[in-house]
């Protein structure tokens, strides 16, 4: 995902108006089933924001005991649906492996209890 990334799915207003750049959505571990959207940022305005930030702001919604990789999905508009999309993986590897770099724009989903240590507070 480079920096002249162009996201599949529809930008709201709100998107738009904020220049939101890197899209978080929520994972389904049911194949076929479509994904939802839960927000986004704007990577040029954060740009002291690292993948461990990233990580550590996400990891407030989840249970202390639950552990989860960051990683870059493509969004894929389902043709059936109205404003649906479905997830496909990639081979790129999840951002809690670089904790102290800058996320590059793009789609990503948390894959909650992977095998993957949970970012330090």
């Amino acid at each position: 995902m480079s920096s002249n990334y162009k996201p599949e799915h529809r930008l709201s207003k709100r998107a738009q108006k904020h220049g939101w750049n890197l899209f978080l959505w929520g994972h389904s571990s049911t194949a076929g089933t479509c994904i939802r959207l839960h927000g986004g940022v704007n990577l040029d305005r954060l740009h002291f924001l690292t993948t461990a930030s990233l990580c550590r702001w996400i990891g407030l919604f989840l249970s202390p005991t639950d552990t989860f990789e960051l990683r870059p999905i493509n969004v894929v508009s389902d043709p059936e649906g109205f404003l649906a999309y479905f997830e496909e993986e990639t081979s790129l590897p999840a951002l809690n492996d670089k904790p102290f770099e800058h996320p590059t724009p793009g789609d990503y989903a948390a894959f909650q209890n992977a095998h993957c240590p949970r970012p330090p507070p």
